[in-house]
């Protein structure tokens, strides 16, 4: 024969004590790896960039972090009020080589430029806006801007300046050669001839540039 018996207290509680407790969090965790990651990523970049050569350049949008053999030094629930993580990480960046990709823009936007002009590699700006990896596939998401220079014989400028004077040059650079804007230096001891380019083609040196 078994008997049960409950005794209920019916007044409420009086003494003891009550204290704050902060416990580990999952949350608690994954702040702590983010923070790690963030940390860690800087530092290699920085390494990465001293190694490269001159014309690679980094495509920071694809850079990878694996955090290995990471040790908390407390776990979800348990108590505590602080928090370290320790980890090995290891960093992953892709990178480009400034001049192929120089080469293949230049190939394309020369399809865009106008008969007479000419486009050049050194003229050529770009940024990666963002950048996708899917295997072995990377697609690059960029703005480019490139500056073509009209196609002129210097030889035949040459020739339709000698003799001019300044105000002369501008009207015909402007109006026959589309040009945006000149500087002329003219270097002649005799002040009277100040204004005037040289008669002798030798003596004329002609600079062809986009601003």
């Amino acid at each position: 024969l078994q008997t049960v018996y409950f005794a209920i207290n019916e007044n409420a509680f009086t003494g003891g004590t009550r204290r704050q407790v902060q416990t580990v969090s999952t949350k608690d965790l994954d702040d702590l790896k983010t923070s790690i990651m963030s940390k860690a990523k800087n530092p290699a970049k920085e390494n990465t960039k001293s190694s490269l050569r001159k014309d690679e350049e980094i495509i920071p949008q694809l850079s990878e972090i694996e955090l290995r053999n990471l040790t908390y030094s407390k776990e979800v629930g348990e108590e505590a009020s602080t928090l370290t993580l320790q980890g090995t990480a290891d960093t992953i960046y892709f990178y480009l080589k400034k001049d192929e990709l120089l080469k293949y823009l230049m190939r394309e936007l020369s399809k865009e430029v106008k008969s007479g002009f000419t486009l050049e590699k050194d003229r050529i700006r770009y940024t990666i806006d963002s950048a996708e990896k899917d295997n072995d596939d990377v697609t690059l998401n960029m703005s480019i801007t490139g500056k073509a220079i009209k196609q002129v014989s210097k030889d035949e400028i040459i020739k339709n300046i000698v003799g001019k004077n300044k105000s002369s040059v501008e009207s015909l650079l402007k109006k026959q050669y589309q040009a945006e804007g000149f500087e002329l230096s003219i270097k002649e001891p005799l002040p009277l001839l100040n204004s005037l380019l040289p008669f002798l083609k030798n003596n004329i040196r002609v600079v062809i540039s986009s601003l």
